[in-house]
């Protein structure tokens, strides 16, 4: 007899004269049938981070008592396909190629003016937004937020699966949740300078595992130095890593490999919207102006 795991799914009994049968559904669609003789239980449980499509397996709480798992990359687009899709590597970035960005341009970018999802005109390969943002404020739980409108190729390939942070929960992440002090820091990773945030339960799993070392201590992405091989350690258990990805103004990146931006989806006034800043020396909140082309990180929920 089987034990059947059911993970985000609806079973339905289905009993005849001559059958009967367990079927699952998922999305609409039957994904699983088995005959009622074949089955001896049923057990349904959340799934794992590990077992989302485009997720890292890490829970970070964004509230007393709500978590999220983060991409396994920045979010990247290609004007030519109109396909989205997640970093292959955590410490992938596009760089100056972003100033190709253009409607025609074949190749990747990844930094996005605020809200340009697609949505009702915002383009991502658009250099004129400024007249659409006077048209709204907040996205959060929005179309124009990347993660609810977009279908992430690499990430489950469906619009709705995914979003961005607001400003209140990054709040929470950095600054709120138990030991965040101890839970970030500036790192480089395969040669690339950036941040590190690592899950809650990290700090225990590090003591457990005996994973290399990592200091909140001191100044400079060269406190804690990781090859690809040592960063694959941390981010097995779920850990974080925003590349130094700078900023783009309308057509000019700045800042590469020295600042890095990530967008939330609260709106600060008419003109610019919060996002996360980080240097060597430093990580707060910022307003940002709209137009500028900055990082998105996109999240998944658990409930």
């Amino acid at each position: 007899m089987k034990k059947l795991i059911v993970l985000f799914a609806v079973v339905v009994m289905a009993s005849t004269a001559l059958m009967s049968q367990v079927m699952v559904w998922k999305n609409g669609e039957i994904v699983g049938q088995y005959s009622v003789n074949d089955v001896d239980s049923i057990t349904f449980r959340k799934a794992e981070a590990s077992e989302l499509e485009g997720a890292l397996d890490g829970r970070f709480s964004i509230s007393a008592n709500k978590q999220v798992c983060f991409s396994k990359g920045n979010l990247q687009y290609q004007s030519t396909t109109k396909i989205w899709r997640f970093a292959e590597n955590q410490y992938d970035m596009i760089g100056k190629d972003n100033e190709n960005i253009s409607e025609t341009y074949a190749g990747w970018i990844d930094l996005f003016s605020w809200g340009a999802s697609g949505y009702e005109g915002i383009e991502p390969d658009s250099l004129a937004l400024y007249a659409f943002f006077e048209q709204f404020e907040d996205i959060t739980n929005t179309n124009y937020d990347w993660g609810r409108y977009c279908a992430v190729s690499n990430g489950g390939n469906r619009a709705g699966l995914w979003r961005t942070l607001t400003r209140d929960e990054w709040n929470y992440i950095l600054m709120l949740r138990k030991n965040a002090d101890k839970l970030r820091a500036r790192a480089t990773v395969n040669g690339v300078a950036g941040y590190v945030i690592l899950p809650d339960v990290f700090a225990e799993r590090f003591e457990k595992d005996g994973l290399i070392d990592f200091t909140t201590e001191g100044d400079g992405y060269a406190i804690n130095v990781y090859t690809a091989e040592e960063w694959a350690a941390f981010e097995a258990d779920g850990a974080v890593f925003f590349p130094a990805g700078g900023c783009r103004n309308h057509d000019v990146v700045y800042n590469l490999g020295t600042f890095g931006y990530v967008w939330s989806t609260t709106y600060y006034g008419e003109e610019s919207a919060y996002c996360i800043f980080f240097s060597e020396y430093y990580a707060e909140e910022l307003n940002c102006t709209r137009e500028n082309g900055l990082t998105v990180r996109l999240v998944r929920d658990f409930e």
